[in-house]
């Protein structure tokens, strides 16, 4: 069984998974949905082979991490927006605007909460979805401004409902990342798995 998070089994997944049954077109593969935190938990307490989680670096207990590619962030509006002509975009200029967030729990997310925040600048959460497509079109239809790793977005370069402005602040080092149970040998399956993963992301960076 494999853990991963809404956004990588989505834009990440699909074409892993591809390779994977070319390979091995009798295997079953099972993948579960959950928070990074919980999946870090049933990774640790044996209930996954291995899981794909967006964080930073991460260094729990009884855990080993494969470091995969860097999520570099965008903020994503419609392109009549006051901020879409800008080159890029800072927690300042997201003082009381609308957003359109994801769930609690979502890495990025807390990120973006606690830089403005701490920077004194008022969050307005207009919206939370879970699906990051329906925050998209949420976008499109002028109800806010979003929060989102690049990489879900390399399917809307010419969406022109959709203006992608780059993060002015610093790096919040969030990564795709593999982790498995640091006491137990990954089985031949599972390797495959994070030899895939690995290759993969060599086109992301």
């Amino acid at each position: 069984m494999i853990g991963t998070i809404e956004s990588l089994s989505l834009y990440y997944l699909p074409s892993i998974l591809e390779q994977f049954r070319q390979h091995y077109p009798h295997v079953q593969v099972k993948i579960i949905l959950d928070q990074e935190q919980q999946l870090i938990r049933r990774v640790r307490e044996q209930q996954l082979d291995i899981a794909l989680i967006l964080d930073t670096p991460c260094q729990a207990y009884g855990i080993e991490a494969i470091s995969l590619f860097d999520a570099q962030m965008r903020v994503v509006m419609h392109p009549q927006h006051s901020l879409a002509n800008k080159s890029s975009v800072s927690s300042r200029d997201l003082h009381q605007q609308p957003l359109i967030v994801t769930e609690e729990g979502c890495t990025y997310r807390a990120y973006l909460i606690d830089k403005m925040k701490s920077q004194g600048h008022a969050s307005d959460i207009h919206l939370e979805l879970g699906n990051i497509e329906a925050i998209k079109q949420s976008v499109a239809k002028e109800w806010g401004i979003a929060f989102l790793p690049q990489f879900v977005l390399e399917q809307e370069r010419n969406n022109q409902a959709l203006c992608i402005v780059p993060w002015a602040e610093e790096d919040p080092q969030l990564y795709s990342q593999i982790i498995y149970n640091s006491t137990k040998s990954l089985s031949s399956i599972a390797t495959e798995w994070v030899t895939l993963c690995r290759a993969h992301s060599i086109m992301k960076v």
